[in-house]
């Protein structure tokens, strides 16, 4: 079958060995025609960067985050919890926290309606709710029915699986560190997301390589992630339905797509579609589901939320309010109600059931980037947002919501000193006692932050009735503090609340107020640390600063419920004002202001934004550090050299042939030269961008090369990255330019094709055992004759020729993991045993056994399941689709040696051209012709090799894919009595022929770290596929997978040295003239005619060979004959040409070892046709 276009990768690992530090040169130094960078070591003895972990670190920003808290350890008494974090270099880590927890107790049913109370919903919703009824009214719906029996009896029920355990704060230890586990290379790309399914058994992760991944990291055997969906374009969020057991993502691609766990393939489940797809507004940034799989809402640039039923795929409705990108949602357990993080820097609470918003929060000024709350309802829940702030808002056990606490717990931005601040993309807490925070950076912080509000304040205080009754001390006081009565009268059920009848002063003095809440605390918690809350129905709430913003003026209501908006009694915004300014005797509020304050209680009363209070946790209690990761990279001219910088803004040097790092400068070098160098670097204080860093010193160290690209590079991982295609062959490169010019298998004009050298030795090993592999055949089968060894081995490999060949069994890779890596002190998991009586309806899909193993490594790992398992479904067969393009025999790259200029003539186009490069001056490129398509062959990898070049049309399932049968129409039928006489296939054919690899004249050996990686990737939207991934030390091991993975291009390199056919080598023509100028040299006559003075010559043509061209057409013009041939005494006595003449260009003098395309690009700059003189060379005076 015809297979879609690959390239091979490898990642070139960081230096384990301290790389020296480099000295850049000033600004403008001379090259002298030198083609490699200007590499100055650096004298001055500099600090030696700390060593590096002995574990992988995340390299890039960390992005999500995922907290299992239910999977216990071997050997331990409970879960000790295990935190996930996937990052922007595609790695997931696993840590062990090694938090003591305990059995969690039962907690009284939450109320329900609390947020509309709170909120002055009320009567609105007491008319529409029923759930607290015995008997549920039967519709017909037996899913919905099941729906609310569950939601009707929350917090009767035990806890679900995943929370039935607690953090035991008695043998909590303040900075304990936590440990490394495991670790995997998930992606090629960003992870955007990643949450726990399966009773946190299993990690499933999105990425912006298009994929969504699972992961079983407490399987018994090391297992690679496997693909269980695929999008068009970055998948950047998930949402987990728990009991119909499908995993949601969103995709920039515009599309939300359902996954089920319960089987294999990558056919979604359903796929939901915008309104309008080709909007681009209309990407997914944020996806909520309820756990019984009734709803689900998606968050878009379009400033709507939009709500789905996944079983039908049809929208329900929408939510309008927000002013700009929705990046977070949560939906409660009982799909009552939605919270959403925005752009606009607000947090919106909507009622699903009246799909009307109940408040809008605006205590953060930037943009809202996550959310977390495991309360059912919502009532506790952490927001953290682009500025580094996270904040906890707690409402549980408050009569009206400005009794409520809203805590800045802490700012990810610690270090003040950087000028960007280390935005929050996740938060998760355990137990509303440890919070851990992922932001921009490769760092992961731990946070001690404060116990819920109802476990801090007492339940029954002693407190005057006056008092109770009184609306400031009612603000003050919690819940808790008052009395029943009190209680129900400030619930007021959505009416204005009755004001208290004038209080004497003793009333409020401070011996009625308890001794626990000093001038500086709220409920133990620092008044500095506070953001005060206010409700838009509070009377006394004064009229908002200039800082804050309106809660209603911010909430704006969906379509559908703008009429019903419910009318309240509110003083206007001018009444307010002029209360607010008016005598404290003749004050609304004036039982508040005869309190005797102080200024950290008038400061928390006026403060409504979280960016003016003081983080109640200024240091974090742990760190997970990371890596300085590469965050750009560019190739330099001479296409064997490269430099990267991170994100410490310290620039590498890398040779990417050797795969080495050759020095580094430092952040403030770097700074300097920006500043000083052409680039406009501006003042000290501003940070340079990565590209300005790397454009700095390019400018100051790039030699003068014109070489054609054979390669690309990116740091998507945090590691330099480098990629070769059937195109890798096209550059060439003098030998003694690259350190070989003292080898005895290279001369002055020999040369090096890149791309052969650098695959030669990434693949020495599987070279060396196929031709091992070929000869041991030989031997056993000297018998057979010659085509026996062959027969036999591709019997081994491939189906029979009557039989079509067969797509890849899963992904191409070596049978044990090569992308995980384990802690060696890493202690194994307790797979958790779950009753049926846990899971809460019967109608839900049948789980599957834990740990299956099967071939196919797409299959999800499940927990056990009790005996009411039933098998898991077949596999999905899918075939691979593409175009194949046949090739047409290779001519070598180079010219004939002795033949270096050629009259200049009309260039056509010939086949193979490709676009001109910058420094291609012919202004010509011949388009590329192909042979006509040809029907795909039987046979196995081998077999593909007749088969060259091809493009996909469809995105390829290399990971997921299954074996084909043959159908009747693939088979030609046979006459009845004759047997079909059996034909050899190609791949036959070609095994029976003598391999003849490259040699070492094609590509010199040198060594490679030993941590080199090697891929090959298929061609895809959005991003290649990984469909093999090994060590390059270990390609000997893993030849049969290899020739499996192998595109056609580079098995007849690796066996046969045969390229595709190259890109036409485009001649430069210029004219040479006599130089004249100077009265002290002696003229030089023209070179025969003027028409010969107008050359043409290859662009890689030197100016040694020039000048020797010169000295020949001048021993013609002068009649002193040829000199003598090579051999001969006298030529000892004849000076070489190099003493006599030289060549000059622009009045600058060439050096010998540069080319005419270095001399067009960097001393001639025009872009008429070059011209360059010769003359004599001057004798230099002597000493």
């Amino acid at each position: 079958m015809a297979q879609a276009r690959r390239r091979v990768s490898y990642v070139i690992p960081p230096p384990s060995e301290s790389v020296p530090h480099l000295q850049l040169p000033s600004h403008g130094a001379i090259r002298l025609g030198s083609t490699g960078p200007l590499l100055t070591p650096l004298n001055v003895r500099t600090e030696v960067r700390e060593p590096r972990a002995r574990h992988p670190r995340h390299r890039l920003g960390v992005a999500s985050l995922a907290l299992d808290t239910s999977t216990t350890l071997l050997g331990k008494n409970g879960p000790q919890g295990i935190l996930y974090s996937g990052g922007r270099d595609g790695l997931i880590i696993s840590w062990d926290l090694g938090i003591t927890t305990k059995k969690r107790k039962p907690t009284k049913p939450t109320r329900n309606g609390r947020w509309e109370v709170l909120t002055g919903w009320a009567d609105n919703f007491v008319d529409e709710e029923g759930e607290d009824d015995e008997h549920v009214a039967t519709d017909g719906d037996v899913l919905g029915e099941v729906k609310r029996r569950r939601a009707s009896s929350v917090g009767k029920t035990p806890y679900d699986h995943e929370q039935q355990w607690e953090t035991d704060l008695t043998a909590f230890e303040p900075g304990t560190h936590s440990q490394f586990r495991q670790c995997a290379q998930a992606h090629s790309d960003w992870v955007n997301d990643i949450l726990l399914c399966n009773y946190n058994q299993t990690v499933v992760s999105a990425s912006s390589d298009g994929t969504v991944k699972a992961w079983s990291p407490h399987s018994t055997s090391l297992s690679d992630p496997s693909i269980i969906g695929l999008h068009n374009d970055y998948v950047r969020c998930l949402a987990y339905c728990r009991d119909q057991n499908w995993v949601a993502s969103g995709s920039f691609d515009r599309t939300i797509k359902l996954w089920d766990l319960n089987r294999t393939g990558t056919d979604p489940l359903i796929t939901l579609n915008s309104v309008d797809s080709a909007v681009p507004k209309s990407s997914v940034y944020a996806l909520a589901t309820d756990p019984f799989g009734r709803t689900i809402a998606s968050g878009s640039p379009e400033r709507v939320v939009r709500l789905w039923d996944p079983r039908n795929g049809k929208r329900t409705g929408k939510l309008v309010g927000h002013t700009d990108n929705i990046r977070a949602i949560l939906l409660s357990e009982d799909s009552k109600y939605l919270l959403t993080g925005s752009a606009d820097a607000s947090i919106k609470l909507w009622s699903l059931s009246s799909q009307r918003c109940l408040h809008t929060f605006t205590h953060h000024t930037d943009s809202v980037w996550s959310l977390f709350s495991t309360h059912p309802s919502f009532e506790t829940f952490y927001s953290g947002d682009r500025s580094g702030l996270a904040c906890r808002v707690d409402i549980e056990g408050c009569s009206h919501l400005s009794e409520g606490e809203c805590i800045v717990l802490c700012n990810s931005s610690g270090d003040l000193s950087r000028s960007s601040p280390e935005a929050i993309n996740k938060i998760v807490v355990m137990d509303d006692n440890v919070l851990w925070a992922a932001s921009g950076t490769s760092r992961i912080k731990r946070w001690q932050i404060p116990q819920r509000r109802v476990t801090r304040v007492p339940t029954q205080p002693y407190i005057d009735t006056d008092v109770a009754q009184s609306p400031t001390l009612r603000r003050l006081a919690p819940m808790g503090d008052l009395t029943p009565e009190a209680s129900i009268r400030s619930i007021g059920h959505g009416k204005p609340r009755r004001m208290s009848s004038a209080p004497s002063f003793r009333s409020t003095s401070s011996a009625q107020i308890p001794d626990r809440y000093p001038d500086t605390k709220l409920n133990g918690i620092p008044l500095e640390s506070l953001v005060k809350l206010s409700s838009p129905n509070d009377p006394f709430t004064p009229y908002p600063s200039n800082r804050s913003r309106d809660p209603e003026v911010a909430t704006l209501y969906s379509a559908a419920s703008i009429m019903s908006v419910h009318q309240i009694n509110r003083p206007s915004a001018q009444n307010a004002f002029a209360q607010s300014h008016a005598s404290p005797l003749h004050s609304s509020r004036t039982d508040e202001t005869m309190l005797p304050t102080n200024i950290a209680r008038a400061d928390y009363e006026e403060r409504d934004i979280a960016a003016d209070a003081v983080p109640i946790s200024t240091r974090p209690d742990d760190v997970l550090h990371g890596d300085r990761g590469l965050v750009r990279s560019i190739i330099l001219n001479d296409k064997i050299h490269a430099l990267t910088v991170d994100t410490a803004g310290e620039v590498a040097v890398w040779d990417i042939v050797r795969a080495t790092c050759l020095g580094r400068y430092t952040p403030e070098d770097v700074a300097a030269a920006s500043q000083s160098g052409s680039l406009n670097g501006g003042n000290d204080e501003q940070e340079r961008s990565p590209r300005e860093a790397l454009e700095a010193v390019r400018e100051r160290i790039e030699g003068e090369a014109v070489v054609p690209t054979w390669c690309t590079a990116d740091t998507k991982t945090g590691v330099l990255t480098i990629h070769l295609t059937e195109r890798s062959f096209d550059a060439e490169i003098y030998a003694d330019e690259v350190g070989f010019a003292r080898d005895r298998h290279f001369d002055d004009d020999s040369k090096l094709n890149i791309g052969k050298w650098v695959l030669r030795n990434l693949f020495i090993g599987f070279i060396r055992e196929e031709q091992q592999s070929r000869q041991t055949s030989s031997s056993s089968n000297s018998a057979e004759g010659p085509v026996g060894p062959s027969l036999s081995r591709s019997n081994s490999h491939h189906k029979p020729p009557s039989s079509p060949e067969s797509p890849r069994q899963g992904p191409i890779r070596k049978a044990s993991s090569s992308v995980v890596v384990c802690s060696p002190k890493m202690i194994p998991a307790i797979i958790p045993t779950i009753s049926t009586t846990v899971r809460s309806s019967p109608l839900l899909a049948p789980l599957i056994p834990l740990n299956l193993h099967v071939r196919e490594p797409s299959t999800v790992p499940q927990p056990p399941g009790a005996s009411d398992a039933t098998p898991t479904p077949g596999f999905h067969q899918r075939s691979r689709s593409g175009n194949v393009e046949l090739s047409s025999s290779k001519i070598p790259l180079s010219t004939t040696k002795d033949d270096y200029f050629a009259a200049r003539t009309r260039q056509h186009p010939t086949q193979g051209g490709m676009p001109s490069s910058p420094d291609d001056f012919s202004g010509w490129a011949g388009p590329s012709k192909t042979e006509p398509q040809t029907p795909s062959t039987p046979g196995g990898i081998m077999g593909r090799l007749k088969n060259f070049g091809g493009k996909i049309t469809k995105r390829p399932v290399s990971d997921i894919a299954s074996p084909l049968l043959a159908t009747p129409s693939e088979v030609p039928p046979s006459p009845e009595g004759a047997s079909p006489e059996v034909q050899p296939s190609p791949v036959q054919i070609l095994l029976s022929k003598t391999l003849s690899p490259p040699i070492t004249m094609d590509g010199p050996l040198h060594p490679l770290p030993q941590k080199t990686v090697l891929f090959i990737e298929e061609e895809a939207s959005p991003s290649y596929m990984t469909v093999y991934r090994g060590a390059v030390l270990q390609t000997h091991q893993d030849v049969h997978v290899l020739e499996e993975a192998m595109p056609m291009w580079l098995i007849k390199y690796l066996l046969f040295n045969e390229i595709p056919i190259p890109t036409p080598l485009v001649k430069l023509s210029f004219v040479l003239l006599p130089w004249n100028k100077d009265p002290e040299c002696e003229p030089l006559p023209e070179l025969l005619n003027t028409t010969q003075s107008r050359l043409t010559a290859n662009r890689n043509l030197r100016v040694c060979k020039l000048i020797h061209h010169v000295q020949e057409k001048l021993e013609q013009v002068s009649g002193s004959g040829p000199r003598p041939e090579a051999g001969n005494h006298s030529q000892s006595t004849i000076p070489r040409a190099e003493d006599l003449y030289e060549i000059l260009c622009n009045d600058a003098l060439l050096p010998l070892g540069m080319t005419l395309a270095a001399v067009r690009q960097y001393v001639w700059r025009q872009s008429a046709e070059l011209v360059m003189h010769y003359r004599r060379k001057r004798r230099q005076p002597p000493v």
